[in-house]
């Protein structure tokens, strides 16, 4: 139901709208037969629109409406007169009429349109409050995000600018609020450069070509990195902007969340660099090794490990745990970190075509990630021994 406020200081004319408004039962409508009693009206009930008179005693509809709107209040308002003069319509648009009505000689057709009018703002101003109130409570949201993340509204206006971006930025949202692209892109990069909320709908080479790199797509979210330098100094950052859409499904602005990855960076270059050293290592040793997962399956042997007659071609078909080259006591070791080392001789120990005289001292030493309490996976090491001994040695890591 949509309640009007209908202000006619004719008593005739204002029953008759009355009665037509009222009659489909989708609008109730209260009268007043000034500007004044339409007043006192306001103070104690709330309307979705007023349709006003222009001319009338004392104040007339132009001058309520001025009256309204500086008072704050933005209820839809539609000037609903007999008077044609062009000075009234641009009058009344520019203090903020919704709409402007002419009296004339069909009082069927016109009611309709005031009708339609009635309709069209109050549902305008509803879903505008719906949106404020959606921005609101997504700004409330936002505030408590540990990621940096600011929102525009559907005019490019930023509406949300939380703590983690005036930490990263250094610059504060009361400073911020309200303000458009040039503005917030200035306070984050130092000079003019758009942000991926301001490149959601560009092709990805224009989202490098604005200094982004890993450019992806994920729905209508747009992902990117770049590299900036902020009050902390340089920093990797990684973005992630999508549009957002009110409850009619229409676009309301957009969000963007942005988080700073320069020490994940760092750690995978290191990490990086920690493998290549290991893979380099790994390939030129002239000790024989072999790397078993957690579980103990065989994942990959070196040259020498493949010379002497290991199964390197063999991966995932042969386990450490299931061979007997592992009874109880080793395993029971390897279980508590222990590294284990013994010798073999005889190629039934390790169940695989071991080469004639190779007699071989092997330690196993479990591996663990710094993360990790337990392991993560084993190493074995073979290395030929000159004379024939044969004990097993258990050592303790």
């Amino acid at each position: 139901m949509i309640s009007v406020l209908l202000v006619e200081d004719d008593c005739n004319l204002l029953g008759i709208t009355r009665d037509y408004l009222v009659k489909k039962g989708t609008i109730s409508v209260h009268t007043a037969i000034s500007a004044g009693a339409a007043i006192e009206l306001l103070r104690t009930r709330n309307y979705d629109a007023i349709v006003s008179d222009y001319q009338m005693p004392d104040m007339d509809g132009i001058e309520l409406l001025k009256y309204l709107r500086a008072s704050g209040n933005d209820i839809p308002f539609i000037i609903f007169t007999g008077r044609s003069r062009e000075q009234v319509v641009i009058e009344a648009l520019n203090n903020g009429a919704d709409f402007y009505l002419q009296k004339g000689d069909e009082p069927k057709a016109q009611f309709v349109e005031l009708e339609n009018m009635i309709i069209q703002a109050t549902a305008r101003k509803r879903a505008e409050n719906s949106l404020r109130e959606s921005i609101r409570r997504l700004s409330d949201i936002i505030s408590f995000l540990p990621d940096a993340t600011l929102a525009v509204d559907q005019g490019g206006n930023l509406v949300a600018w939380n703590r983690a971006m005036e930490e990263l930025t250094g610059v504060p949202a009361h400073q911020m609020l309200g303000r458009n692209e040039p503005d917030y892109t200035l306070a984050f990069y130092g000079k003019r450069r758009p942000l991926l909320i301001d490149l959601i709908f560009a092709s990805d080479e224009e989202v490098m070509n604005c200094g982004y790199t890993g450019v992806k797509r994920k729905g209508k979210a747009l992902i990117a990195e770049c590299t900036a330098t902020l009050p902390s100094g340089i920093k990797t950052l990684w973005g992630i902007a999508t549009p957002l859409y009110d409850e009619q499904g229409a676009m309301a602005g957009a969000i963007e969340s942005i988080r700073d990855i320069s020490g994940v960076r760092d750690t995978e270059y290191a990490r990086l660099q920690s493998e290549i050293k290991f893979r380099w290592i790994f390939e030129h040793s002239p000790v024989a090794i072999a790397l078993f997962d957690e579980r103990g399956w065989l994942m990959e042997v070196n040259p020498p490990c493949k010379a002497i007659g290991f199964p390197g071609n063999r991966w995932g078909r042969y386990n450490l745990f299931s061979s007997n080259i592992l009874p109880a006591g080793r395993r029971e070791a390897l279980s508590r970190g222990e590294a284990v080392r013994f010798e073999i001789a005889d190629q039934r120990e390790i169940c695989f075509p071991l080469q004639p005289s190779r007699h071989l001292d092997v330690l196993i030493t479990p591996l663990f990630l710094p993360c990790n309490e337990s392991s993560s996976g084993y190493i074995m090491q073979l290395r030929d021994i000159p004379d024939h001994s044969q004990k097993d040695i258990m050592l303790a890591t």
